[in-house]
């Protein structure tokens, strides 16, 4: 926590243009006072501090670098929606299994219909289960292929990005050549 006796903002910009006020009142040779600013509660800060780190792990991180990555609540919500229309009118049971049906299907695949048949004493049919094997195989190459396309469009942003630098050097460097 940053307070008038310690402050902590080595981590914080050092410009004209920063966010971050302490640093600017520097800048500008102007009083910074942390109490008159609200400033998240220490026993707060120890409970929320530990997610932000998760959250910002590595790890975590490296599976946004090829920016195949779509808000987990927006497919999950594309689902739902799928399952139970939102202009069409549903009892309050109806909702909830459809909801909890997305949520197996989007966790799980088609397979955790099997699962949940079978939690209920319920012996599933080789027709189903093969039916259910055969839409998850058709979800998953579809992903796969969502991919794929999404990384072509990347690559060749990127192509395009490298030819047009290469030409402004081409340009700069021999200005009789106008190619």
């Amino acid at each position: 926590m940053s307070s008038n006796d310690k402050p902590t903002h080595q981590l914080c910009p050092i410009d004209n243009e920063t966010w971050c006020k302490y640093n600017l009142s520097l800048l500008t040779n102007e009083m910074y006072d942390h109490d008159k600013h609200f400033h998240i509660p220490e026993c707060v800060m120890s409970f929320i501090k530990p997610v932000f780190k998760d959250l910002s792990e590595t790890k975590l991180l490296e599976r946004f670098l090829k920016g195949n990555t779509q808000n987990q609540n927006e497919s999950l919500n594309n689902v739902i929606w799928s399952l139970i229309p939102k202009r069409t009118f549903v009892t309050l049971p109806t909702l909830k299994f459809g909801v909890y049906s997305s949520v197996c299907s989007c966790n799980d695949g088609f397979y955790s219909k099997l699962q949940v048949l079978e939690a209920l004493n319920l012996r599933p049919g080789k027709n189903f289960v093969k039916a259910m094997q055969r839409l998850d195989i058709v979800r998953v190459k579809e992903a796969d292929k969502k991919v794929q396309e999404l990384e072509k469009k990347i690559r060749n942003k990127i192509a395009l990005k490298r030819k047009r630098l290469e030409d402004m050097f081409t340009q700069s460097e021999d200005p009789d050549n106008p190619s």
